[in-house]
């Protein structure tokens, strides 16, 4: 081993039978824990359920739900470029992961998002209060706390400044 030090993994796909691998392992390297990696980062490469486990672009990990079964969790790379697959604002260079894509920049008034950081505005909400209302930026940059049009158990955060005439759950959703 160039690094002269080793270390002791399950082999992949057999917990059973362990294999002495090379630590200092480069950057997109594969990889089967954090010492085998020469900046400590061994995670999956996206956020697929099949990703393979590399040394990760970016010096962490984040731990996270994978993508199709949420009882099972795995631990993925951060540092991923714009349009990579990811779960979290924290798998992306630009912090900004909306709808499991990395995107360059926050988003504007209107666009698709999934929580307030992904917003230029740091406002997200239900643009409407209806049940098939889409969570967007809101363009009033302000939200609100309201039960939801179909239960009055749970409740929804909602963009403010609803125009006269729409449907509202409270005042303070409108203008």
């Amino acid at each position: 081993c160039p690094t002269n030090t080793t270390v002791s993994n399950d082999q992949p796909g057999k917990s059973y039978y362990s294999e002495t691998y090379c630590t200092g392992q480069a950057t997109l390297d594969s990889c089967g824990s954090d010492d085998m990696c020469e900046n400590a980062a061994c995670g999956r490469s996206t956020y697929v359920d099949d990703a393979p486990t590399i040394c990760c672009p970016g010096d962490a990990t984040v731990y996270l739900n994978t993508p199709s079964v949420s009882y099972r969790s795995a631990y993925y790379c951060t540092g991923l470029s714009v349009g990579q697959a990811c779960g979290s604002n924290d798998m992306c260079v630009s912090d900004i992961c909306v709808g499991n894509v990395c995107l360059e920049e926050a988003q504007d008034s209107l666009e698709p998002c999934d929580e307030d950081e992904d917003c230029s505005g740091l406002a997200c909400g239900l643009q409407t209060w209806t049940t098939t209302s889409s969570r967007v930026c809101c363009p009033t940059n302000t939200t609100v706390s309201n039960d939801r049009p179909d239960s009055s158990y749970y409740s929804e955060t909602y963009c403010t400044g609803q125009a006269t005439l729409d449907s509202c759950g409270s005042d303070d959703m409108c203008e």
